[in-house]
Parts: C-alpha cells; sequence; structure tokens
C-alpha cells in the first residue's frame, strides 16, 4: 500500500491527482514557449493554457472547499494549488514579456534566446521531478524530489544573474533594452521559485499528515 493510502483520507486522495493535471498545463505552456522563443507561434495557444489552468485550478479550489479534508491539510493544499496555478501564470507572463518586445542587436538576442532555453530545459526538469514527488509513495523520495527542484532554482538563479550582468556591462543598451532583459530574468526565476514553493507547500501536506 502506497503512502498517500495510508495517511490520506477518501477525500483527500481524490484531490491529489488534480495537482498533478495541473501541472501537465505547465509541460504544455513550456512547449510553446520553445515555440515562441523560436519565432514558431504566437500568444495565442500559452494564453489558452494559462485560462483552462485557471478554470482547473478554481475548480480544485471549490473541491477542497467543499468539505472531507482534514483542517491541518486544507490550508498547504489550497497553498499548494495557488502555486502551481503561479507557475504557469508566469510562464505566459515572462511569453508575452518576449513577444512584445525585441532585441535589436542580434549578438544580444542570440546570448538572450541561449539562457531562455538553459532555463526552459530547467523548467521542464523541475515540473517533472515535482510531478514525481507528488506521485511517490515514498516519504524519503518525496524529500530527494525536493532537494532536486531546489538545485533547479539554484541554477536558475546562476542564468538570471548571467543575464542581469549583460544588462550592466552592456553600455549600448537603451532603457528598453535594460528594462526587457530585466523582466525576462526575473519572470524565468518566479517560474522556478513558483516550482521549489510547489515542492515545500508538497512537503508541508505531508509533515502534516505524519505529525
Amino acid at each position: 500500500m502506497k503512502f498517500f493510502d495510508k495517511l490520506l483520507n477518501p477525500n483527500e486522495k481524490s484531490v491529489m491527482a488534480d495537482y498533478n493535471n495541473i501541472l501537465k498545463f505547465a509541460e504544455m505552456a513550456s512547449d510553446q514557449f520553445i515555440l515562441i522563443i523560436d519565432e514558431k507561434t504566437n500568444l495565442n495557444r500559452i494564453k489558452d493554457i494559462e485560462k483552462e489552468c485557471d478554470e482547473a485550478v478554481f475548480d480544485l479550489k471549490n473541491d477542497l472547499m467543499s468539505g472531507g479534508i482534514a483542517p491541518n491539510v486544507l490550508v498547504n493544499m489550497l497553498g499548494l494549488a495557488d502555486t502551481e496555478d503561479d507557475i504557469i501564470d508566469f510562464m505566459y507572463i515572462l511569453s508575452k514579456e518576449f513577444i512584445r518586445y525585441k532585441i535589436k542587436d542580434p549578438t544580444i538576442e542570440k546570448i538572450i534566446k541561449d539562457n531562455m532555453r538553459k532555463f526552459n530545459l530547467l523548467f521542464r526538469n523541475a515540473i517533472s521531478a515535482l510531478e514525481k514527488m507528488q506521485s511517490s509513495g515514498v516519504l524519503e523520495d518525496i524529500k530527494k524530489f525536493r532537494i532536486e527542484i531546489e538545485n533547479y532554482e539554484r541554477l536558475g538563479d546562476d542564468i538570471k544573474d548571467k543575464l542581469i550582468d549583460l544588462e550592466y556591462n552592456n553600455e549600448s543598451l537603451n532603457f528598453k533594452d535594460f528594462h526587457f532583459i530585466n523582466e525576462v530574468a526575473h519572470k524565468m526565476d518566479d517560474a522556478l521559485d513558483s516550482c521549489e514553493d510547489s515542492s515545500d507547500e508538497f512537503l508541508a501536506i505531508m509533515s502534516s499528515i505524519t505529525t
């Protein structure tokens, strides 16, 4: 019998699978983000994904509030729904920023795109680890996935720092260029931060159940 089956009541188990369904939206957003970087699509599809995710999260939170969830678990379950929703929100905002403004210098544009691709790989790895974490039946494995996600977030910090160094070390950049790079760097960081926050919320759920 899995760890969840031993500890979660039937209502709690019925909603846990919905969290990984939310992460499927993150995977779809990641696929669209790459197409946007390569200028092979527009914003419409990722906008639809963000809207569909909002609706799924709204339904999930209604299910959570309908009763049957232990009070010591409910707060963190609601928090997990919000942080996973934030993941997709930041991917949409990041995509919108990229489409909205274009750097004229091709060398700098290439550096930005290369770092965006590196970020997206970290993002996909973090989402995969979060899915495995939420599906795991072993508490020790859950903790290991939490550490793995934290490491992806730290690598994302390195990408953010490289882009911030880029904007401060290039005197040729105008204000709009500077603002664009700064927004992109921080939104990528926000997306990975939300993955880490989600893993924290999930671990808090399991801690609430086991104490």
